[in-house]
């Protein structure tokens, strides 16, 4: 549980105080869960009879839900604390003097204007940069591409990153995530996790907006 809570937390973006609280709830409810399910199991297969789902889930919930919350809590902070701790002279993105992307799939290679980047999105086990008239697949995984693009460049959503100069408008689905349509006409999800990084973002490009 702790190696799949690390792996989604380097997806989300943990911010709030909800999204913290929500970070420690959710596994230790799903753990909780998992415990009589697997103790069940094993007791139907190796034992004459079986230990009881709900009074297996009712023991861990009266003995184990704090230890959980406790464990998971400081399993979170510790992994923020690494991540507040990472050199500051590591940046995430690289300065605007770099102006290209050099893409490559099998073994062909080629280089990319920045600027003429739409977006791009993770297509495991590559990812697909697309142009207005192209799109290249490069063997790359978006978390590694990301730290090569400049600050035009912004995650949207856990699998896909925009160039905000590109983005013309965008426009809500009522629930949360919005519409960002392109400069070709595209339109691409905006998640709601990264509403607010992206409107900033937007409007420092986009002052009038």
């Amino acid at each position: 549980m702790l190696f799949l809570l690390k792996r989604e937390l380097e997806k989300r973006q943990v911010k709030t105080i909800v999204q913290m609280c929500f970070a420690v709830i959710a596994p230790a409810l799903v753990h909780l869960i998992l415990v009589p399910i697997t103790i069940w199991c094993l007791s139907t297969i190796f034992r004459e009879q079986s230990y009881g789902i709900i009074k297996t889930l009712t023991f861990t919930l009266s003995n184990d839900l704090v230890k959980l919350l406790l464990i998971y809590s400081v399993f979170i902070g510790w992994l923020k604390y690494l991540e507040n701790k990472r050199p500051k002279e590591e940046p995430e993105k690289q300065t605007l003097s770099s102006q290209y992307l050099v893409v490559s799939s099998g073994k062909n290679s080629t280089r990319l204007d920045l600027s003429d980047i739409l977006y791009i999105k993770a297509a495991t086990p590559y990812v697909a940069i697309q142009l207005e008239d192209k799109e290249y697949l490069h063997s790359e995984s978006l978390k590694s591409i990301a730290t090569k693009l400049d600050a035009r460049f912004i995650r949207i959503h856990r699998s896909s990153i925009v160039n905000i100069d590109k983005v013309l408008s965008y426009k809500s689905r009522l629930n949360g995530d919005y519409d960002l349509v392109l400069q070709d006409g595209t339109e691409i999800r905006l998640s709601r996790n990264y509403v607010n990084d992206f409107r900033s973002c937007y409007v420092s490009n986009h002052p009038t907006a």
